[in-house]
């Protein structure tokens, strides 16, 4: 009778550990989320024009010699790299640190990562 309730014990201690980690996985997401979105839209409010939706340059872009955001290139920089490049400007591209914040411009280092990794994934 005892080893069943050492069973049983145990199950319930794997099922609530089980459900513990399901919601903290949940959780993680959801803000993961919430960061791609601020990302996005910082992107979108600061970066599109020369880079284009899809971080690969537009007709602008191109011409001022604004980098692909998915090549191996840029892929291959820090994080502080690019939160540099973004804050500092680099070449043509102008500084943002006077319009985006030091949380918006992590956001957008880690949304050009999503960039490539979109990119990685069509090639």
């Amino acid at each position: 009778m005892r080893t069943i309730g050492v069973i049983t014990t145990l199950t319930a201690v794997f099922i609530l550990a089980a459900v513990f980690l399901a919601s903290a996985n949940s959780a993680s997401n959801s803000v993961q989320g919430k960061e791609s979105e601020a990302g996005q839209a910082a992107f979108k409010e600061s970066c599109v024009t020369c880079h284009g939706t899809n971080g690969a340059g537009t007709p602008l872009g191109k011409s001022l010699k604004a980098a692909d955001l998915r090549s191996p290139e840029v892929q291959k920089k820090s994080d502080t790299e690019l939160a540099q490049t973004i804050a500092e400007g680099k070449g043509n591209m102008p500084p943002f640190k006077e319009t985006l914040n030091p949380e918006q411009i992590q956001a957008v280092v880690k949304y050009v990562r999503e960039l490539g990794k979109i990119a990685e994934n069509t090639r």
